[in-house]
Protein backbone atom coordinates (compact mmCIF):
# COMPACT_ATOMS: atom_id res chain seq x y z
CA UNK A 1 0.00 0.00 0.00
CA UNK A 2 2.86 2.38 0.81
CA UNK A 3 4.44 1.60 -2.59
CA UNK A 4 1.09 2.24 -4.26
CA UNK A 5 0.77 5.66 -2.65
CA UNK A 6 4.30 6.62 -3.70
CA UNK A 7 3.77 5.41 -7.24
CA UNK A 8 0.46 7.21 -7.51
CA UNK A 9 2.17 10.50 -6.70
CA UNK A 10 2.90 12.23 -10.08
CA UNK A 11 6.08 13.69 -8.60
CA UNK A 12 7.51 10.26 -7.90
CA UNK A 13 6.27 7.78 -10.43
CA UNK A 14 3.16 7.23 -12.55
CA UNK A 15 0.06 9.33 -12.32
CA UNK A 16 -3.03 8.26 -10.40
CA UNK A 17 -4.85 7.69 -13.70
CA UNK A 18 -2.10 5.44 -15.02
CA UNK A 19 -2.05 3.62 -11.69
CA UNK A 20 -5.79 2.90 -11.89
CA UNK A 21 -5.37 1.65 -15.46
CA UNK A 22 -3.06 -1.00 -14.08
CA UNK A 23 -5.85 -2.17 -11.77
CA UNK A 24 -4.34 -0.38 -8.80
CA UNK A 25 -1.82 -3.19 -8.76
CA UNK A 26 1.43 -2.12 -7.04
CA UNK A 27 3.38 -4.92 -8.74
CA UNK A 28 2.26 -3.74 -12.18
CA UNK A 29 3.06 -0.15 -11.29
CA UNK A 30 6.48 -1.14 -10.01
CA UNK A 31 7.14 -2.96 -13.26
CA UNK A 32 6.23 0.18 -15.21
CA UNK A 33 8.43 2.33 -13.00
CA UNK A 34 11.36 -0.03 -13.48
CA UNK A 35 11.10 -0.02 -17.26
CA UNK A 36 10.16 3.60 -17.84
CA UNK A 37 12.23 5.39 -15.23
CA UNK A 38 14.99 3.28 -13.72
CA UNK A 39 16.09 1.51 -16.90
CA UNK A 40 15.85 4.73 -18.89
CA UNK A 41 18.20 6.43 -16.42
CA UNK A 42 20.56 3.47 -16.58
CA UNK A 43 20.66 3.68 -20.38
CA UNK A 44 21.44 7.40 -20.21
CA UNK A 45 24.34 6.76 -17.86
CA UNK A 46 25.66 3.99 -20.10
CA UNK A 47 25.55 6.32 -23.12
CA UNK A 48 27.54 9.09 -21.44
CA UNK A 49 30.94 9.68 -23.05
CA UNK A 50 33.74 8.16 -20.99
CA UNK A 51 36.11 10.37 -19.08
CA UNK A 52 39.09 11.25 -21.22
CA UNK A 53 42.23 9.25 -20.58
CA UNK A 54 45.35 11.39 -20.46
CA UNK A 55 48.65 9.85 -21.63
CA UNK A 56 50.40 11.02 -18.48
CA UNK A 57 47.85 9.35 -16.19
CA UNK A 58 47.42 5.86 -17.60
CA UNK A 59 48.36 3.57 -14.71
CA UNK A 60 46.56 0.29 -15.30
CA UNK A 61 46.43 -0.53 -11.58
CA UNK A 62 45.80 3.06 -10.45
CA UNK A 63 49.00 3.10 -8.42
CA UNK A 64 51.01 6.22 -7.74
CA UNK A 65 54.19 6.80 -9.74
CA UNK A 66 57.21 6.34 -7.50
CA UNK A 67 59.92 8.89 -8.39
CA UNK A 68 63.54 7.88 -7.91
CA UNK A 69 65.49 10.63 -6.14
CA UNK A 70 68.51 8.72 -4.78
CA UNK A 71 70.38 8.82 -8.10
CA UNK A 72 69.88 12.46 -9.09
CA UNK A 73 73.66 13.05 -9.05
CA UNK A 74 74.53 9.86 -10.97
CA UNK A 75 71.73 10.37 -13.51
CA UNK A 76 70.85 14.08 -13.46
CA UNK A 77 67.76 15.27 -15.30
CA UNK A 78 68.43 17.43 -18.37
CA UNK A 79 67.25 21.06 -18.24
CA UNK A 80 63.64 21.65 -19.16
CA UNK A 81 63.23 22.47 -22.85
CA UNK A 82 61.37 25.50 -24.16
CA UNK A 83 59.59 25.83 -27.49
CA UNK A 84 60.26 29.58 -27.35
CA UNK A 85 63.00 31.09 -25.22
CA UNK A 86 62.26 30.85 -21.47
CA UNK A 87 58.65 31.75 -22.05
CA UNK A 88 56.87 28.74 -23.57
CA UNK A 89 57.94 25.47 -21.93
CA UNK A 90 57.58 22.12 -23.64
CA UNK A 91 55.19 19.52 -22.18
CA UNK A 92 53.02 22.31 -20.79
CA UNK A 93 50.49 25.04 -21.52
CA UNK A 94 51.18 28.77 -21.54
CA UNK A 95 48.55 31.51 -21.24
CA UNK A 96 48.89 34.75 -23.20
CA UNK A 97 46.45 37.44 -22.08
CA UNK A 98 45.89 40.83 -23.64
CA UNK A 99 43.16 43.38 -24.21
CA UNK A 100 41.22 43.30 -27.47
CA UNK A 101 42.91 45.07 -30.35
CA UNK A 102 46.48 44.68 -29.09
CA UNK A 103 47.25 42.17 -31.81
CA UNK A 104 47.68 39.02 -29.71
CA UNK A 105 46.08 36.81 -32.39
CA UNK A 106 48.38 38.17 -35.10
CA UNK A 107 51.40 37.87 -32.83
CA UNK A 108 50.49 34.30 -31.93
CA UNK A 109 50.09 33.46 -35.63
CA UNK A 110 53.56 34.92 -36.26
CA UNK A 111 54.99 32.85 -33.41
CA UNK A 112 53.33 29.69 -34.78
CA UNK A 113 54.89 30.40 -38.19
CA UNK A 114 58.32 30.94 -36.62
CA UNK A 115 58.04 27.63 -34.75
CA UNK A 116 57.01 25.92 -38.00
CA UNK A 117 60.07 27.36 -39.73
CA UNK A 118 62.45 27.01 -36.81
CA UNK A 119 63.14 30.76 -37.06
CA UNK A 120 63.81 33.10 -34.13
CA UNK A 121 60.81 35.01 -32.81
CA UNK A 122 61.50 38.54 -31.52
CA UNK A 123 65.19 37.71 -31.48
CA UNK A 124 64.66 34.70 -29.20
CA UNK A 125 65.28 31.08 -30.28
CA UNK A 126 62.54 28.53 -30.93
CA UNK A 127 62.48 24.75 -31.28
CA UNK A 128 61.04 23.67 -34.63
CA UNK A 129 57.72 21.81 -34.45
CA UNK A 130 54.75 21.24 -36.71
CA UNK A 131 52.38 24.02 -35.64
CA UNK A 132 48.60 24.40 -35.62
CA UNK A 133 46.64 27.63 -35.19
CA UNK A 134 43.13 26.77 -33.93
CA UNK A 135 41.05 29.86 -34.67
CA UNK A 136 37.82 29.92 -32.68
CA UNK A 137 37.46 33.69 -33.03
CA UNK A 138 38.23 34.62 -36.64
CA UNK A 139 37.10 33.10 -39.94
CA UNK A 140 39.56 31.54 -42.35
CA UNK A 141 39.35 34.56 -44.68
CA UNK A 142 40.60 36.81 -41.86
CA UNK A 143 43.50 34.46 -41.15
CA UNK A 144 44.38 34.32 -44.85
CA UNK A 145 44.58 38.13 -45.08
CA UNK A 146 46.71 38.27 -41.95
CA UNK A 147 49.01 35.52 -43.20
CA UNK A 148 49.42 37.28 -46.57
CA UNK A 149 50.50 40.49 -44.82
CA UNK A 150 52.70 38.57 -42.40
CA UNK A 151 54.58 36.77 -45.18
CA UNK A 152 55.05 40.08 -46.97
CA UNK A 153 56.42 41.78 -43.85
CA UNK A 154 58.68 38.88 -42.89
CA UNK A 155 59.86 38.00 -46.41
CA UNK A 156 58.51 34.45 -46.11
CA UNK A 157 57.31 32.17 -48.89
CA UNK A 158 53.79 31.13 -47.99
CA UNK A 159 54.14 27.60 -49.37
CA UNK A 160 57.31 27.03 -47.37
CA UNK A 161 55.65 28.08 -44.11
CA UNK A 162 52.55 26.03 -44.91
CA UNK A 163 54.62 22.84 -45.02
CA UNK A 164 54.74 22.87 -41.21
CA UNK A 165 51.98 25.31 -40.22
CA UNK A 166 48.30 24.49 -40.38
CA UNK A 167 45.27 26.65 -39.62
CA UNK A 168 41.80 25.47 -38.60
CA UNK A 169 38.77 27.74 -38.97
CA UNK A 170 36.86 26.63 -35.85
CA UNK A 171 34.23 29.37 -35.75
CA UNK A 172 31.43 26.80 -36.07
CA UNK A 173 33.15 24.08 -34.05
CA UNK A 174 34.95 26.01 -31.34
CA UNK A 175 33.70 24.33 -28.18
CA UNK A 176 36.19 21.73 -26.95
CA UNK A 177 35.04 21.32 -23.34
CA UNK A 178 31.53 21.59 -21.95
CA UNK A 179 29.50 20.94 -18.83
CA UNK A 180 26.88 18.21 -18.97
CA UNK A 181 23.54 19.82 -18.10
CA UNK A 182 22.30 16.77 -16.19
CA UNK A 183 25.37 15.41 -14.43
CA UNK A 184 27.25 18.77 -14.17
CA UNK A 185 30.40 16.95 -15.20
CA UNK A 186 32.93 18.75 -17.42
CA UNK A 187 33.51 16.61 -20.48
CA UNK A 188 35.32 16.80 -23.84
CA UNK A 189 33.16 17.49 -26.86
CA UNK A 190 33.17 15.78 -30.24
CA UNK A 191 35.20 18.77 -31.46
CA UNK A 192 37.95 17.91 -28.99
CA UNK A 193 38.08 14.34 -30.26
CA UNK A 194 38.35 15.61 -33.85
CA UNK A 195 41.14 17.95 -32.80
CA UNK A 196 42.91 15.08 -31.02
CA UNK A 197 42.83 12.98 -34.19
CA UNK A 198 43.99 15.95 -36.27
CA UNK A 199 46.97 16.63 -34.00
CA UNK A 200 47.90 12.96 -34.06
CA UNK A 201 47.59 12.69 -37.85
CA UNK A 202 49.71 15.78 -38.52
CA UNK A 203 52.21 15.31 -35.66
CA UNK A 204 51.41 18.71 -34.15
CA UNK A 205 54.00 19.88 -31.63
CA UNK A 206 52.90 23.49 -31.11
CA UNK A 207 49.22 24.26 -30.69
CA UNK A 208 47.78 27.78 -30.48
CA UNK A 209 44.22 28.00 -29.10
CA UNK A 210 42.54 31.29 -29.99
CA UNK A 211 40.93 31.60 -27.54
CA UNK A 212 40.06 30.22 -24.07
CA UNK A 213 36.57 31.69 -23.69
CA UNK A 214 35.31 30.28 -27.01
CA UNK A 215 36.68 26.78 -26.47
CA UNK A 216 35.91 26.20 -22.77
CA UNK A 217 32.21 25.90 -21.96
CA UNK A 218 32.31 24.50 -18.42
CA UNK A 219 32.43 26.44 -15.14
CA UNK A 220 35.38 28.80 -15.63
CA UNK A 221 35.57 29.41 -11.87
CA UNK A 222 36.03 25.74 -10.99
CA UNK A 223 39.75 25.07 -10.55
CA UNK A 224 39.53 21.33 -11.14
CA UNK A 225 37.60 21.72 -14.40
CA UNK A 226 39.91 24.41 -15.76
CA UNK A 227 42.92 22.26 -14.86
CA UNK A 228 41.34 19.24 -16.55
CA UNK A 229 40.84 21.29 -19.72
CA UNK A 230 44.40 22.64 -19.75
CA UNK A 231 45.82 19.15 -19.23
CA UNK A 232 43.64 17.81 -22.02
CA UNK A 233 45.03 20.44 -24.39
CA UNK A 234 48.58 19.61 -23.32
CA UNK A 235 47.91 15.92 -23.95
CA UNK A 236 47.38 16.73 -27.65
CA UNK A 237 51.05 17.64 -28.18
CA UNK A 238 52.93 15.45 -25.69
CA UNK A 239 53.79 12.83 -28.29
CA UNK A 240 55.81 15.49 -30.15
CA UNK A 241 57.44 16.96 -27.02
CA UNK A 242 55.34 20.00 -27.76
CA UNK A 243 53.60 22.93 -26.09
CA UNK A 244 50.27 24.73 -26.08
CA UNK A 245 49.69 28.48 -26.17
CA UNK A 246 46.19 29.55 -25.13
CA UNK A 247 45.06 33.12 -25.75
CA UNK A 248 42.78 34.91 -23.28
CA UNK A 249 41.24 38.30 -22.74
CA UNK A 250 42.14 40.49 -19.78
CA UNK A 251 39.79 41.31 -16.94
CA UNK A 252 37.78 44.53 -16.85
CA UNK A 253 40.05 46.44 -14.48
CA UNK A 254 43.13 45.67 -16.55
CA UNK A 255 41.32 46.66 -19.74
CA UNK A 256 40.43 49.96 -18.07
CA UNK A 257 44.06 50.60 -17.20
CA UNK A 258 44.00 49.60 -13.52
CA UNK A 259 46.54 46.91 -12.68
CA UNK A 260 46.81 47.01 -8.91
CA UNK A 261 45.88 43.36 -8.43
CA UNK A 262 48.20 42.08 -11.18
CA UNK A 263 45.61 39.49 -12.29
CA UNK A 264 45.95 40.40 -15.94
CA UNK A 265 43.64 37.72 -17.32
CA UNK A 266 39.91 37.13 -17.46
CA UNK A 267 37.95 34.72 -15.27
CA UNK A 268 39.30 33.00 -12.17
CA UNK A 269 42.72 32.36 -10.69
CA UNK A 270 42.22 28.77 -11.87
CA UNK A 271 43.74 29.71 -15.23
CA UNK A 272 46.85 31.13 -13.56
CA UNK A 273 47.23 27.97 -11.48
CA UNK A 274 46.63 25.50 -14.32
CA UNK A 275 49.19 26.82 -16.82
CA UNK A 276 52.94 26.49 -16.24
CA UNK A 277 53.81 29.84 -17.82
CA UNK A 278 51.86 33.06 -18.26
CA UNK A 279 52.48 36.03 -20.53
CA UNK A 280 50.81 39.42 -20.52
CA UNK A 281 50.76 41.82 -23.48
CA UNK A 282 50.07 45.50 -22.82
CA UNK A 283 50.00 48.59 -25.02
CA UNK A 284 51.19 52.08 -24.16
CA UNK A 285 48.19 54.17 -25.09
CA UNK A 286 50.02 57.21 -26.49
CA UNK A 287 52.91 55.58 -28.36
CA UNK A 288 51.28 52.26 -29.27
CA UNK A 289 54.41 50.41 -28.12
CA UNK A 290 53.72 46.90 -26.86
CA UNK A 291 55.31 45.24 -23.84
CA UNK A 292 55.33 41.47 -23.31
CA UNK A 293 55.73 40.57 -19.64
CA UNK A 294 56.50 37.10 -18.28
CA UNK A 295 54.34 36.93 -15.16
CA UNK A 296 54.62 33.25 -14.24
CA UNK A 297 57.25 30.58 -14.83
CA UNK A 298 57.30 27.16 -13.22
CA UNK A 299 60.37 25.75 -14.96
CA UNK A 300 62.88 28.60 -15.02
CA UNK A 301 63.38 32.19 -13.94
CA UNK A 302 60.93 34.62 -15.48
CA UNK A 303 62.25 36.21 -18.65
CA UNK A 304 62.80 39.94 -18.91
CA UNK A 305 60.01 42.02 -20.49
CA UNK A 306 60.20 42.50 -24.25
CA UNK A 307 59.45 45.82 -25.92
CA UNK A 308 57.65 45.17 -29.21
CA UNK A 309 57.11 47.40 -32.21
CA UNK A 310 54.25 46.71 -34.60
CA UNK A 311 54.87 46.11 -38.28
CA UNK A 312 52.53 47.62 -40.84
CA UNK A 313 49.28 45.65 -40.87
CA UNK A 314 50.45 42.70 -38.84
CA UNK A 315 53.62 41.40 -37.24
CA UNK A 316 55.91 42.21 -34.34
CA UNK A 317 59.59 43.08 -34.18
Amino acid sequence: DDAARVLADPDNGISAVAYRRRGANPASAMDWLLNQVVMKAAREVAEEPPLIQFPFNQQADDEFVDVSIADVFERPEPPHSFIWSQRIPAYAATLLSADGGTGKSGGALQLAACVALGADFLGQPVIQRNALFFSAEDHGSVIRRRFHALCRNMGWHAREVAQSLRVIDAIDSALLWEQDARTKRAIPTANYERLRRYCEEHAIGFLVIDNASDTFGADRWDKSRVTQFIRALTALVLAQDGAVLTLARVNRSTAAGARSNQNDYADSVAWHNAVRSRLFLSEEKHSGVLTLEHQKSNYDAKAEPLTIERMEGIGWR
